[in-house]
């Protein structure tokens, strides 16, 4: 037959590599698909190419090249090879033969005793990456045919994309090309586009906001002096805000919320909590309270209570001295300023030139910040061992020097944050507890 009719459209293949003494990673993936184009690509060399639609995610783009679409297909599902890199599979052009001869390799695979190559691991990562796109867009599907859906369906949605960043980039790290980061971060802008469109369709949310919920009415209580310390402590003035209108503000009843202090030393323990109560019935000690830190200049604040979740706000020369928190911690532009601090999630954004001293349960996670430093917990106070046993992380995991910054998806050592820091640190590091306090907490 006619050389151009071997290569019609419709046929099934398989693509080979044309240098297998470069590629021998790339070469151990078998890569089969149908022929989708035959004839000439603009932006490549003179010649006739083939366009190849995969069945897998180990291709180079979705059927386009510069610009030009030469044929459909997902991302990462298409290539363009020379005839000579094709190899018909003559025995299995029928579609339903296919999956038996899929199935036979992943056997063959499963049973080898050789270690998975940085190409298998590659091609796992984009079968559980693909999978968790299509769900999420699945879930998408069905808001719109149901035309509504709430916004614990979007945060769900969200927590998949996050552990799709997290996964992208510890993959990045270890074995993706440069090619293949590229895709997963155009794919993870996508999404997220798509997915906050159809929030704002079918669950539309008020934006989120630091200011302070109008006022029912105001308390201001100052924090008792220990018995047993006579140094000058200086008392803080917490204010306590509630309000009836709940759609003005995130704030809720069991939220203590700090703002606009300055120069000041604010210690909270379980007594502390227990003073904000608006009835004459005795608060639930089970209840957490949820801290708002907002608005702070050069203060110290020292929390031996555990909470719930803490979000802090425009934080600038401040030290955080925090035992357990069941949540999570989020920090927004925040400006050197040191945290000591043990929680679930740690979550930072655009801040600068801030130290870290955490145990964590998962990795923490920067974005657009500059200027991290992290290490690991090293706060003790009386109660605190079974404090973090409640939270399962009274051992160390390691997860402080695992830090994940989302606007570095690459295989390179980001430059926003360190593990290191010099004796100058360290001594500052220790001077962290005011002497009004160091009856009660100190750094180890």
């Amino acid at each position: 037959m006619p050389e151009t009719d071997r290569y019609s459209v419709g046929r099934r293949c398989e693509v080979l590599t044309n240098k297998p003494s470069k590629s021998r990673l790339r070469a151990s993936i078998r890569r089969y698909g149908v022929i989708a184009y035959t004839g000439p690509v603009s932006s490549l060399p003179e010649g006739v190419w083939i366009g190849v639609r995969l069945d897998q995610a180990s291709g180079r783009n979705d059927g386009t090249a510069e610009g030009i679409r030469y044929f459909d297909c997902h991302d990462c599902h298409g290539i363009f090879v020379r005839p000579e890199n094709i190899r018909f599979i003559e025995d299995d052009d029928s579609p339903s033969s296919f999956p038996q001869r899929c199935d036979s390799q992943k056997a063959t695979e499963s049973n080898s005793s050789k270690p998975q190559s940085r190409a298998g691991c590659a091609q796992e990562f984009w079968k559980e990456f693909n999978a968790k796109e299509i769900r999420i867009r699945q879930n998408i599907d069905i808001c719109i045919e149901k035309s509504g859906s709430n916004q614990a369906t979007f945060e769900k949605l969200m927590s998949l994309v996050a552990d799709m960043k997290e996964a992208a980039a510890r993959a990045a790290s270890l074995y993706l090309s440069p090619y293949d980061i590229r895709q997963t971060n155009l794919i993870l802008t996508r999404i997220i586009e798509l997915i906050e469109k159809a929030r704002t369709i079918f669950a539309p949310r008020k934006q989120f906001t630091f200011r302070t919920a109008r006022r029912k009415r105001t308390e201001r209580i100052a924090i008792k002096e220990a018995k047993n310390n006579k140094a000058n402590e200086v008392n803080a003035k917490i204010e306590v805000s509630k309000t009836d209108n709940h759609s003005e503000t995130f704030i809720s009843e069991n939220e203590l919320t700090i703002s606009d202090k300055q120069d000041e030393v604010i210690f909270l323990d379980e007594s502390t909590f227990s003073l904000y109560n608006d009835s004459e019935v005795p608060q639930d000690r089970n209840i957490m309270k949820d801290l708002n830190l907002t608005r702070l200049k050069n203060c110290t604040i020292c929390i031996t209570v555990e909470t719930s979740a803490i979000r802090a706000h425009d934080l600038d020369n401040c030290r955080l001295l925090i035992g357990p928190v069941y949540g999570s911690i989020w920090l927004h532009q925040c400006h050197k300023s040191t945290f000591v601090i043990a929680c679930r999630q740690l979550r930072v954004h655009w801040s600068v030139g801030c130290t870290f001293l955490v145990r964590l349960s998962s990795h923490p996670i920067i974005e657009n910040c500059t200027q991290m430093i992290f290490r690991p917990y090293n706060l003790h106070y009386d109660g605190l061992k079974e404090a973090l046993h409640r939270i399962s992380l009274e051992k160390e995991n390691g997860f402080w020097a695992k830090v994940n910054d989302f606007n570095w998806h690459r295989s390179q050592q980001s430059p926003n944050w360190s593990l290191q820091w010099d004796s100058k640190q360290q001594n500052q590091i220790k001077q962290l507890v005011p002497s009004s306090l160091a009856s009660r907490v100190c750094l180890r």
